[in-house]
Parts: C-alpha cells; structure tokens; sequence
C-alpha cells in the first residue's frame, strides 16, 4: 500500500476535531490524570485547541494511545483499518483506502484467471485481454448471409433474438440475477448449431474486463478430454468450481439420445454444485434443447443447472 500519495502538505486538508476525536478525548480523560501519558495529555491539548485526534495529520486512525488503529485482513486478502476518522484529512484517507483496495481486488482478479489460463492450458498471452471480434453491437439480431439480410425472416424470430440480447446485456452490465427469476445468476443459451450462442456471449468479454472481471471460457468437449488425466483433474476441477464467471461452451452431445456417462454426469454435478452453493456468475451454450439437455445430465445435475441459470433459446438458421 503506498502511502507516499497521501503527503498532508500537498493535500492542505482541515483537520478540525470532530465525533471521533471527541470519542478519543472523554477516553483519555477518563483515564486518571496522573496516569495519562506524556502523548495523551498532548493529544487533550490538541483536542482542546479544536484539532482531531482521531487520526493522524495523514488521515489514518490512531486510538487514545496515539497508536494508529491496527490493519484488518479482510477476505480477499487486502489489509485496511476496521473504521475511520470522520473528520476530513479521514475522510480523503478513506477513499484512497477503497482505491487501492478495487486496485488490489482487480489485480488479484487477475491473477487469478492466469493461473486459471494456466492451469487449463489456455494461451497465456490472451490472459486478461477480451476478444475484439466479438462485441454486442455487431451480434446479428436480424441475421445476414453475404451482406445481405435473410430472406422470408420471421419478425418473432428477429423479435426473439432483440430480446435475449437486451437481457444479456444487461446480465452482464449488473452482474446480478434477472429481474424476472431473481435467484438466477448464471444463463444458458440453447438452439441450433450456427445460431449466433458463443458469440453472444464472448460478445460479453469486453463488459467484463471493463468492471475488472475476466470470464474463463471452456470449451466443454475439449474439458472432458483434460479430466479424463488423473494427475490434472483435481487442479481443474478447483477451477472451475471457483471461478468467478465460467463459460462453458457446447455442453451436451447431439449424437446421442440418452443419458451421458455416469463420470461426465458426476464432473457436471460437482461443478454445478458448486457454483450453484456460492452462486457464482456460470454462463452455458448448448446445441441441445431443455428437454434432450436434461435427459443427458440426468434429474439431480439438470435441477441444479436449471437453480442456477436462467435458460433461453436462441431461435435463427445456421449462418456458418
């Protein structure tokens, strides 16, 4: 944590006595007089004289010692005083404190979808980085072939796909469940092959990045192939159930019509399972509708999926 930046000469803050300095001050008072340190009976005098004393001249907190108030390690990891002065040198103190702090959560953020990258194998370069050729301004709502729009084009096809898009978006912009099935915080989009499902959602990479989030996308063929080496699977499967916004693309086989393998079943139920508990942000593609979807990963799997998604068929032709 730099300090450095919070030079009180360069700042020129007030720092006149206020809730808390007079907090600090009926303490050290009530301490008997001739008990009271060389460092209390100066800070009584500072308080009379209407400067704080509930935080140094830079704004950090101090107790009726004169001692600044221990750091706190909070649950990301990040070190910060457990409360702070209200007067205004604590005031600007404060607001660095949560600057650095969404600067420590991003990069930490980040980090951790290297390792992620890392461990799955995926290309460290890209780490961090959203994919430019996908954005949701250029997602075809009324789909094209050579330039030009397809011809006989349902308007509720086209109604339909404004509509999924709008949700996506703002799923994306707020992070938080849909208004409209509220303890849902991950989305699935089914349909056909061609559609336009992964590039809807890689088109939210770039909304992601920009609040400091990074979205670890798993093909999901290619996931069950990794899994199948023992000597990785544990590190994966660690992964992927913590974090925090997975997509899973192209999950389900289409050449099959009955239920997977009980060890791809028992890998999705861990999965979701997981997620599902700590409602964590987990986005799916599938070319496979609800009912076929739900045959493959068998009731308990598909209950949990179905708790943690919200589900939407992408209707359209193939454009591929």
């Amino acid at each position: 944590m730099d300090f450095s930046r919070l030079n009180p000469q360069k700042m020129r803050l007030r720092h006149d006595a206020g809730e808390r300095s007079e907090a600090i001050a009926r303490q050290i008072r009530a301490i008997p007089e001739s008990l009271r340190s060389p460092i209390q009976r100066q800070m009584l005098l500072q308080h009379e004289r209407g400067e704080c004393i509930g935080c140094t001249r830079q704004g950090r907190p101090q107790n009726a010692d004169g001692y600044e108030t221990p750091l706190v390690y909070e649950a990301s990891g990040y070190a910060a005083p457990p409360e702070y002065c209200d007067c205004e040198a604590g005031k600007q103190y404060e607001r660095f404190i949560q600057r650095e702090r969404e600067r420590y959560e991003r990069s930490s953020r980040l980090e951790r979808y290297k390792h992620a990258c890392h461990v799955l194998g995926l290309p460290a370069s890209k780490a961090g980085l959203s994919d430019q050729r996908y954005t949701l301004d250029e997602w075809p709502v009324e789909q094209k072939k050579a330039g030009k729009p397809v011809e006989d084009q349902e308007s509720g096809t086209v109604t339909a796909r404004s509509t999924i898009l709008n949700l996506t978006r703002s799923f994306a912009l707020h992070r938080c469940a849909f208004w409209a099935e509220p303890t849902k915080f991950g989305l699935c989009l089914c349909g056909l092959p061609g559609v336009g499902k992964t590039t809807l959602i890689r088109s939210l990479e770039p909304i992601f990045n920009e609040q400091g989030y990074h979205m670890l996308t798993v093909y999901a063929p290619d996931l069950l192939v990794l899994l199948e080496k023992p000597d990785r699977a544990e590190q994966i499967m660690t992964v992927l159930k913590k974090t925090e916004i997975l997509f899973l693309d192209d999950v389900g086989d289409p050449g099959i019509a009955k239920a997977a393998p009980e060890w791809v079943r028992r890998i999705y139920a861990r999965i979701f399972d997981e997620r599902y508990r700590y409602q964590r942000l987990t986005l799916l593609t599938s070319n496979l509708n609800e009912e076929r979807l739900e045959l493959q990963m068998g009731p308990y799997v598909f209950s949990r999926l179905r708790g943690l998604c919200a589900f939407f068929t992408v209707p359209g032709i193939d454009m591929r």
